[in-house]
């Protein structure tokens, strides 16, 4: 039986950084239609989302939102400010046990009601180089992730469950 999948997404791509600093950076329109695109895969890939949780910074926050809009029925994104900085696998997974079934309550903030034989799913909205060393320590893929790249890794076995760059 399939474990709890971790979906990551690194933001859409960006335009250059601002006087406002690289926080403030704003998706581009290619950045945009990437987002769309894989909130539509999302949808087909996974069809029930227990919760998205996303960086604070401007174009991962906007790269989440997309998502979700696209996908239809994908809970509305949570923010995190540890999302924005570096962060290791262990921060994550101890962010995401709550949707993940890793700790004593069922359902986290935000989560949407889920089918018992689905296993959770969570989506993850972040940055590289933090979320290409993520999806190496998980599944030992190499590939990297390029802006609006999404990855998915079946927890229990460690498994690479897609890997898609979107042609946007």
């Amino acid at each position: 039986m399939p474990g709890p999948v971790l979906w990551l997404l690194r933001h859409g791509k960006a335009a250059e950084p601002l006087a406002d600093g690289d926080a403030a950076r704003p998706l581009t329109e290619r950045g945009e239609a990437q987002s769309v695109e894989v909130g539509h895969l999302l949808k087909t890939l996974a069809p029930t989302l227990s919760a998205v949780i996303t960086s604070p910074r401007v174009r991962a926050l906007r790269t989440a939102e997309l998502a979700v809009q696209a996908h239809g029925s994908a809970p509305d994104p949570l923010i995190f400010d540890e999302l924005g900085g570096d962060y290791t696998l262990d921060d994550l997974l101890v962010l995401t046990s709550p949707w993940l079934g890793f700790d004593d309550e069922p359902d986290g903030p935000g989560s949407i009601e889920r089918d018992d034989h689905e296993p959770p799913a969570v989506l993850v909205v972040g940055h590289n180089p933090t979320l290409t060393v993520i999806a190496h320590q998980l599944t030992g893929d190499e590939r990297g992730m390029k802006t609006g790249t999404i990855v998915g890794v079946d927890l229990a076995s460690r498994e690479l469950v897609a890997h898609i760059t979107p042609d946007a």
